[in-house]
């Protein structure tokens, strides 16, 4: 299972609902000033500010919409 959390971060749990890990944590993100909306210069592509919506396709990737701004989407691709 996949959760967008708000603390800047996506949530991966297992059928048993164990946390497996955190996709693109960022701990400073949610304590800065004006957050969610943070200025573009503060957005890394390996980090999330404010992941509201996750999905993931049939491959295993992994799509993020945040709630910033300008909003952002970013897809994750499987590794194998």
């Amino acid at each position: 299972m996949y959760l967008p959390d708000l603390n800047s971060r996506i949530t991966v749990l297992d059928s048993e609902d164990r946390l497996i890990t955190h996709l693109g944590e960022d701990q400073q993100a949610y304590k800065q000033q004006g957050w969610p909306n943070l200025p573009k210069s503060y957005y890394r592509p390996d980090k999330f500010s404010s992941p509201h919506g996750v999905c993931v396709d049939s491959q295993g990737n992994v799509y993020v919409a945040e709630w910033i701004s300008d909003g952002r989407v970013t897809k994750l691709v499987r590794q194998s």
